[in-house]
């Protein structure tokens, strides 16, 4: 999907692989239950918009 949406865009080919792309990984709270995941949800929500 991303090699024909980049294709499409910008009219250069790309290869896009697990090796060529970057992890990213928020540092948002984690949930250690079952019952508050309402709350964690927010609280995700609200880390990344900011």
């Amino acid at each position: 999907y991303l090699e024909v949406e980049w294709n499409v865009k910008r009219k250069t080919s790309r290869e896009f692989s697990r090796s060529s792309m970057r992890d990213f990984y928020p540092r948002v709270p984690k949930q250690d239950n079952s019952s508050d995941c309402g709350v964690y949800l927010l609280q995700y929500v609200e880390s990344f918009f900011q």
